[in-house]
């Protein structure tokens, strides 16, 4: 429900709505939201003033089946902000009992507000719970408060340029083929794989190494990578999880005796909420599962964990800070569809957005090989050479 959706029941004001300067409504921590505040008065009409209430607040809601076959719920609340302030008129602790006048006509009063830059998590909407922002607008009267809600964006900052989310992620693991139908000796499934980094924006690609071993006497199924979803809902010691696959790349099978290689494969990255981790209610976080298929047997498989932030690396020369733009969730949300009056919490369809990179080129790293290497050994060596024998004929003078 969007507040310039509905009209005023009050018969002395017609248009009334707030408007952000940023037209798709998505701030970071720490900035300053800027709008106005558009009302048209039909007559004179005395108020106390008009009121913005930013709020923001993480629910958590769901059912556990108990063994009798009925259900407890669960649902815990956290107020995040909330800052009330006047944008025109009165204050609110004015104790003075004369009211302002809002004369007839058309009216637009400016705001700015700044968003707290600690413990503030990013905007998030799932199923069984969400961290919600939105501001409540209404006309302070003597009878009625006209309240109207408009729902926000927050990003939290998470620059994946720092150097805590530059470092490749590696794993592997091994498995002995135990039944003689199966193998012979000691043979091997064995899986080794790695992400280049440990941190990426949505829009952007994870580069996905891996090698896949089969010394089996049978064909394996082919080498698989997913990106997964994690979310975990708390409320004291009751916890509830659940995974969403977000996007998959596979492979061929792996036949008998043969190695399986992938090199820079890519596995995309679409509109999803960032990471969202020591926050008490939920968590959201990331990884990738890295699998090697065994027919009729237990996988091998790993997992890779990444962060998803909300400002993206230059890459090389290409700087992809220049294009990012802020797109609506498509892929790892549900619309969170309850409400408190208890906790303040209003029930509104609201899509977040996500920080994005459009785009996104791969731009692979040059490896140098050993005659690169053993090229620039013997032209590191002769410099050295050179040095030294400068450094010997150099002459001490007195003066």
């Amino acid at each position: 429900m969007n507040i310039e959706e509905k009209s005023l029941d009050d018969k002395n004001i017609g248009r009334f709505e707030l408007k952000f300067k940023d037209t798709c409504s998505t701030f970071y921590s720490g900035s300053v939201i800027c709008g106005s505040v558009e009302v048209e008065a039909l007559n004179d009409i005395e108020i106390r003033g008009i009121r913005a209430q930013f709020r923001g607040e993480a629910y958590v809601y769901w059912q556990n089946r108990l063994s009798d076959g009925t259900y407890e719920i669960v649902k815990d609340h956290n107020t995040i902000w909330n800052q009330l302030f006047t944008i025109w008129g009165k204050k609110v602790n004015d104790a003075s009992t004369e009211n302002v006048t809002l004369q007839r006509g058309e009216h637009a009063f400016p705001f700015a507000v700044k968003i707290p830059l600690t413990n503030i998590p990013s905007s998030f909407e799932h199923r069984n719970g969400a961290v919600r922002y939105w501001v409540n607008l209404y006309v302070d009267q003597k009878i009625v408060e006209n309240n109207r809600y408009k729902a926000f964006t927050i990003l939290q900052k998470i620059d994946i340029s720092d150097r805590m989310y530059q470092a490749q992620v590696c794993n592997e693991v091994e498995k002995t083929m135990c039944c003689s139908c199966i193998c012979f000796g000691s043979a091997l499934l064995s899986l080794k794989a790695n992400i280049d980094r440990n941190g990426y924006c949505p829009g952007e690609s994870i580069v996905v190494n891996c090698r896949g071993k089969n010394e089996a006497r049978r064909d394996m199924g082919g080498i698989k990578a997913r990106l997964i979803q994690c979310i975990t809902y708390a409320v004291g010691m009751t916890i509830k999880k659940e995974e969403n696959i977000i996007s998959a790349i596979g492979g061929n099978k792996i036949e008998k005796g043969r190695t399986k290689v992938w090199e820079n494969q890519l596995l995309k990255i679409p509109p999803v909420p960032p990471t969202i981790e020591n926050f008490p209610l939920l968590s959201v976080l990331y990884k990738v599962q890295v699998t090697l298929v065994v027919p009729n047997g237990v996988d091998l498989q790993f997992h890779l964990p990444l962060t998803i932030g909300t400002k993206p690396k230059p890459i090389n020369d290409l700087n992809y800070l220049v294009n990012v733009r802020f797109k609506r969730c498509t892929e790892g949300f549900e619309c969170f569809n309850h409400s408190s009056k208890t906790y303040n919490f209003p029930l509104l369809a609201y899509v977040p957005y996500t920080a994005f990179v459009d785009n996104f080129v791969f731009v692979p790293i040059k490896k140098t090989s050993a005659l690169d290497y053993r090229i620039s050994r013997s032209h590191s060596n002769a410099k050295d050479e050179e040095k030294q024998a400068l450094i010997g004929n150099r002459k001490t003078f007195t003066y």
